[in-house]
């Protein structure tokens, strides 16, 4: 099902973000050794001098060797600023890694209540649909059902959010329709969308997102060719699945 593949990617995309704060992790540590290493290296050099300082006893050599330790101490400590900061930028993306990880996390666990509701929804309308025919709907029914009502065995979403595609898919598809998509845009000509009219029984238009010259469109395309039209205020799963049970003595 389209909807357990999701979840699959979801969690695909939390190992990579969770290999990615690994990585930033294991960076950090390094820079923090390396800073380390430096102020080491820095304690040195401030102890080298001193020791010079004391051993050539006011000769001209000291005020050369004073000269070359304060250029080395100079360079170390720009090295580690470079290096602080760097650590400072690596911290805020390990900071946003997580807050994304926390985020994603949540949408996962959102995306699996209204599957799993939507699910329990479809499977009770796919059993309400079973006993009110009292057989099996299948793409080889002629369309016509013993209760005297056309059986829609295929319904055209235009436009919707075009990343809840499969989500849509699975949802029509588990009601026992077979599931068509166009995304709105007419700006090659409207045959594309006029065909795929044609062929459905039931056309869905939400328009929360749909552009407004296409739900013109189908609106006339419908009518033209005596479809059902159910114009929808949102592209939600909760209000596809709705305009659905509210068409369900058609559906069924």
């Amino acid at each position: 099902m389209a909807a357990r593949r999701e979840i699959g990617r979801q969690k695909e995309a939390n190992a990579t973000l969770d290999r990615r704060l690994k990585r930033q992790k294991k960076q950090i540590r390094k820079l923090s050794k390396e800073r380390v290493d430096l102020k080491t290296s820095l304690h040195g050099l401030q102890i080298q001098r001193k020791k010079a300082a004391r051993r050539d006893g006011g000769k001209m050599d000291r005020a050369n060797g004073v000269h070359v330790l304060e250029t080395e101490i100079k360079r170390l400590k720009a090295e580690n600023s470079v290096h602080q900061a760097r650590n400072q930028r690596l911290i805020k993306a390990k900071d946003r890694l997580e807050s994304d990880y926390v985020a994603l996390q949540a949408t996962n666990e959102q995306l699996s209540e209204e599957i799993n509701r939507l699910v329990s929804q479809v499977a009770y309308c796919g059993n309400s649909r079973n006993l009110l025919c009292g057989e099996q709907i299948s793409k080889d029914c002629d369309g016509q059902c013993p209760t005297g009502q056309v059986c829609i065995r295929k319904v055209l979403l235009v436009d919707g959010m075009t990343k809840m595609k499969h989500f849509y898919r699975g949802l029509i598809e588990s009601n026992g329709c077979e599931f068509d998509y166009h995304d709105g845009y007419i700006s090659k000509g409207p045959r594309n969308l006029e065909a795929r009219v044609k062929r459905a029984e039931l056309i869905l238009c939400p328009v929360d997102c749909n552009i407004h010259g296409a739900c013109h469109k189908v609106k006339g395309l419908c009518k033209k060719h005596d479809k059902m039209l159910k114009i929808l205020p949102s592209s939600s799963l909760t209000c596809i699945s709705n305009a659905l049970a509210e068409n369900s003595p058609s559906l069924n």
